[in-house]
């Protein structure tokens, strides 16, 4: 399940924790939403490679504010980011397994995103019998 990132912050953690890096964007999109989604995919590849390197908080909250302006692109143009830091283990069968968070990046129509409650019940789009978290 990924978190909905509606925010710089919570993905720039996500980025400064992880090793990898994967993406899943929709197909059949127009260019111009296409070229944005993929500009945004390779800024968050950029940051990753770079984010050991900034240690200074002015430098961090930059790469915060650069993604929460293609956040709020996206958005504008209906389109949901969804995150997910998957915790894996690389083995090499020659020393001890190392941690390998990968960061699971997706992007997708809002109008097709299914949203869900942490315990991954899907939200009700409108008026239901049941209160929210009873049940």
């Amino acid at each position: 399940m990924l978190e909905l990132i509606t925010r710089g912050n919570p993905l720039w953690n996500m980025i400064k924790t992880s090793v990898a890096f994967e993406y899943a964007l929709p197909d059949g999109l127009p260019d111009n939403d296409e070229s944005l989604i993929v500009e945004f995919l390779d800024v968050l590849r950029d940051y990753l490679d770079i984010a050991p390197d900034l240690h200074s908080v002015r430098e961090n909250r930059d790469a915060e504010k650069s993604l929460a302006h293609y956040i709020d692109d996206l958005s504008e143009r209906g389109f949901l980011v969804g995150a997910h830091v998957r915790h894996m283990l690389y083995v090499d069968g020659r020393g001890d397994p190392l941690a390998w968070p990968m960061l699971r990046v997706e992007v997708q129509l809002a109008s097709h995103a299914v949203v869900a409650d942490q315990a991954g019940r899907p939200c009700a789009d409108g008026p239901s019998e049941e209160p929210v978290g009873k049940g």
